[in-house]
């Protein structure tokens, strides 16, 4: 199993290493500190893009709905009158 330091980790999730910590101390990305540097496993920072990829599902990324066009006005004026 590989493992990563917090510099690599950061470059692997393509985050600043100072915000890459914040997300361990709020609990978002997994990782240990077995002695005075961050470990962190493969796995987890796979899982934790994973988890990214399941909350952007939920909503379109361009905010289109087949359905709904969002920004055409039905009572628009027509210009050149």
């Amino acid at each position: 199993m590989k493992t990563y330091t917090l510099e690599e980790a950061a470059a692997f999730l393509h985050l600043s290493p100072a915000t890459l910590r914040q997300k361990v101390k709020a609990r978002e990305v997994k990782a240990v500190k077995p002695g005075r540097r961050w470990v962190f496993l493969e796995s987890d920072l796979v899982a934790y893009l994973e988890s990214l990829y399941a909350s952007s599902r939920e909503a379109p990324l361009s905010g289109c709905d087949k359905e709904k066009p969002l920004c055409h006005s039905t009572n628009a004026a027509t210009p050149g009158g």
